[in-house]
């Protein structure tokens, strides 16, 4: 039973990301452009409407199938063994549209620090600071000199 339970909230799992990542997809491709028009832009929310089909899909046929109850599948014991899990999607979810306004160096040093700490590194304070600030930079280096890809900047400059 419990790999049955396990199944339906893999299902779960897929049809929320789906819409969240459906949420999160003019952050990449823009939104300039109707959703109706046929562009390479419409393709990510056709491919996520099909995750978000099939998952939802399989989530009720599954329970069904299966004869799983609600109550099994969002068992709060479950949920509350992981919490640093769940809590680390939103905040990745909150990181990448922060990016937009606070720029790619100053979001990734404040996730980065955060992750960090919520990790469970705390004794080394100016450590785990040195060591965010010396990634942030070197990707960023990367990316702009190297693989010359422009990132955001903050919103202020």
């Amino acid at each position: 039973m419990k790999k049955e339970v396990a199944s339906a909230r893999l299902f779960l799992f897929l049809a929320i990301f789906s819409i969240i990542a459906m949420l999160l997809v003019p952050e990449f491709v823009g939104s300039g452009t109707k959703r109706t028009e046929l562009s390479p832009r419409m393709w990510p929310y056709f491919s996520l409407g099909l995750l978000l089909l099939f998952s939802a899909g399989g989530f009720f046929v599954f329970v069904r199938k299966h004869s799983l109850s609600y109550g099994q599948i969002l068992d709060q014991s479950f949920w509350r063994n992981h919490l640093k899990q769940i809590f680390v999607m939103g905040f990745v979810i909150v990181y990448i549209l922060s990016m937009e306004y606070l720029g790619y160096i100053v979001s990734s040093f404040i996730a980065l620090t955060a992750l960090f700490y919520i990790f469970g590194s705390r004794q080394r304070h100016v450590f785990n600071l040195l060591l965010s600030a010396g990634f942030v930079l070197a990707t960023y280096y990367l990316f702009v000199e190297i693989f010359k890809v422009s990132l955001p900047l903050f919103a202020l400059i």
